[in-house]
């Protein structure tokens, strides 16, 4: 998370994972800006993805390799990768 921060690679509207934030966070900030829309008779449009399997059908190599470009190495990335090739 430290290498994320000080390289500004995740975006402000990532939650997750972040200090502060999490899933419950996003949840009342999609709400929030929903209600928001409705509020004020603006067109809303919504896009529901379903990232439950993403990893099952990610070409994790090809994710390594992302992650390598991105900093994420030496023992961190190890265990990344041990996680891919090893949990299954």
């Amino acid at each position: 998370m430290q290498h994320l921060e000080k390289f500004d690679i995740l975006t402000n509207a990532q939650h997750g994972f972040r200090k502060k934030r999490s899933c419950e966070t996003q949840l009342i900030k999609t709400v929030h800006d929903l209600a928001s829309s409705l509020n004020s008779s603006e067109q809303v449009d919504s896009i529901i993805l379903d990232f439950s399997k993403a990893f099952d059908i990610v070409c994790n190599r090809k994710l390594l390799i992302k992650i390598d470009h991105y900093g994420i190495r030496g023992s961190t990335f190890k265990w990344i990768e041990n996680f891919f090739f090893n949990a299954l």
